[in-house]
């Protein structure tokens, strides 16, 4: 009879025991507190399944690994105990993550980054960890108490990161919350949209109804123009390895006028002209470019003067097109003299005027009013260069001694094809590609190249091209001059993000190409991503 009592007690002990463990441990998966701690002001919220899983070959993956395990970046992090201790909630992320961008959290000001993470059961774990891990000689020696809210506890890393960014985290019911912001409190104002204390994003049920391709990873977007109503963006992204990257990203509506290129340009003359050249092709219908200039932010005095240079009655405003191209090595551009001159890239921007005939006098013009305003000293040579019969304009600089001085082959120039205006950075890249043009002749087969193709297409509403490896290297060059732009007696090194970003350059260049195209759907806008060859279906 003892015995059996002693069993029963001994289950009911056991009973009881898994229960409080249950109790304590055991959450329901619940995927809408995630959404519900993010407040309704997020512009840009993603979606990320299983990150615990795929977290080995992401670390390692040539698009995450510049900005997180590179020798440039990892020096800037304020301490190596930061990326591991990161790398250990990682683990945890075995369901979804969510990452949102803040512009202005309540009105601040300060613009932050936040991250919310199902990890289930193991929420009490981290909570406990986080508590003993205040003291001395505990594995979270860079973590401290920020105080509490409402019945949770604010945590934050000891030491700002290089850039000033303060790590702010907290836990709930089930999930971890994340802050990178200016303000060391941030995490605050999340716990207040997931306690229902300031209205949360929609975006889940938007995200449910998205007709992009299932993926493991899904973004949603809102923003609003200064001249444009507000728009909705969705994306999904398909391919995310070493060989390539794959999007698909809708806008609805579409901010701008939905043109095909098929009815705004001679596409196969275009083709025709630029073979395999350029490093660089863009082409935009004129109505889609203008909507672009007219609801951007920016109050820059130039993008003013191309917003006004493209309305003007001089350029044909009906079924015209912008094709910008940019040009490197052999038909690139140069600056001084041998042995020393300089190779530089050759800007060339394609449209159709109304009047050939009159376009001396409208160029003329224009520079009068550039003139007029910036004080720039334009001037047009009377006499221009000539391949075979074409004519081609120099424009002087004689605002600057040094610009005064360039040889005709260095100077800005146009010439017209014809009802075709070609403008150019460099003279002498203008004139090797009219003679390259006057040898092709019409009977020339044309060689497809790889932005051929994606140009050529009926839907398609807009391009942008770019040869990974010329390509690359030009915006390499860039970006290092902006980072030294932007260096001051406080900041002497060059951003770590521009570093990053040159570091991805360099990794991404065997992948050949990057097109990026839109498709009009309706009063939709879908873009398209592609970088590097096609995926194997």
């Amino acid at each position: 009879m003892m015995l059996r009592r002693r069993w029963l007690t001994s289950c009911a002990l056991a009973v009881f025991f898994i229960a409080v463990i249950g109790y304590l441990f055991w959450i329901p998966y619940d995927p809408a507190s995630l959404y519900r701690a993010i407040p309704a002001d997020a512009a840009l919220v993603s979606s990320h399944q299983n990150l615990a899983q795929r977290w080995p070959q992401l670390a390692t993956n040539i698009w995450l690994n510049p900005l997180l395990g590179t020798e440039e970046t990892s020096g800037q992090t304020s301490d190596p105990n930061t990326l591991r201790s990161v790398s250990r909630l990682i683990q945890l992320a075995r369901r979804d993550t969510l990452f949102a961008y803040l512009p202005t959290p309540g009105g601040t000001g300060k613009p932050t980054w936040m991250a919310v993470s199902w990890i289930g059961g193991w929420s009490p774990c981290v909570r406990w960890a986080l508590y003993w891990g205040r003291w001395s000689g505990s594995q979270w020696p860079i973590i401290k108490e920020l105080g509490t809210f409402g019945s949770r506890t604010m945590w934050g890393l000891q030491t700002p990161l290089a850039d000033g960014q303060r790590l702010s985290f907290a836990c709930g019911d089930g999930v971890l919350l994340a802050c990178l912001s200016p303000d060391p409190a941030a995490i605050r104002y999340v716990l207040m949209a997931y306690d229902g204390l300031i209205p949360s994003t929609r975006v889940l049920a938007e995200l449910r109804k998205m007709p992009e391709p299932v993926s493991p990873d899904v973004a949603w977007g809102q923003w609003q123009g200064t001249n444009a109503e507000k728009f909705t963006l969705t994306g999904a992204l398909t391919r995310f390895d070493d060989q390539g990257l794959s999007a698909t990203i809708r806008l609805q509506p579409s901010p701008y006028r939905q043109v095909q290129l098929a009815d705004s340009i001679n596409i196969a003359a275009v083709e025709q002209a630029l073979g395999n050249l350029p490093a660089l092709v863009m082409a935009l219908p004129l109505p889609t470019l203008q909507d672009g200039l007219c609801s951007t932010t920016t109050e820059s005095t130039w993008l003013q003067t191309i917003r006004r240079i493209l309305q003007s009655d001089w350029i044909q405003q009906d079924t015209n097109g912008l094709v910008l191209a940019l040009f490197t090595g052999e038909y690139g551009g140069g600056y001084g003299r041998k042995p020393l001159r300089l190779s530089i890239p050759a800007l060339m921007a394609f449209i159709r005027v109304r009047q050939p005939e009159s376009i001396r006098r409208m160029i003329g013009r224009e520079l009068d009013l550039l003139n007029a305003r910036h004080r720039l000293g334009l001037i047009q040579d009377p006499i221009p260069l000539t391949v075979g019969s074409q004519a081609i304009w120099t424009i002087e600089i004689t605002s600057n001694n040094t610009l005064a001085a360039l040889e005709a082959e260095d100077r800005p120039a146009y010439t017209l094809v014809g009802d075709w205006l070609i403008v150019s950075s460099q003279a002498g890249s203008l004139a090797k590609l009219i003679r390259r043009f006057q040898k092709l002749g019409n009977e020339t087969p044309l060689t497809p190249e790889g932005w051929h193709g994606a140009m050529s297409a009926k839907n398609t509403s807009g391009l942008v091209w770019l040869d990974l490896d010329a390509g690359g290297k030009t915006v390499q060059l860039a970006l290092s001059l902006w980072g030294l732009s932007q260096r001051t007696a406080d900041t002497p090194s060059m951003p770590h993000a521009i570093k990053a970003v040159r570091t991805l350059l360099d990794q991404i260049r065997p992948l050949q190409s990057c097109t990026l195209w839109m498709e009009p759907e309706g009063s939709n806008a879908v873009v398209h991503v592609e970088i590097g060859p096609r995926a194997e279906p």
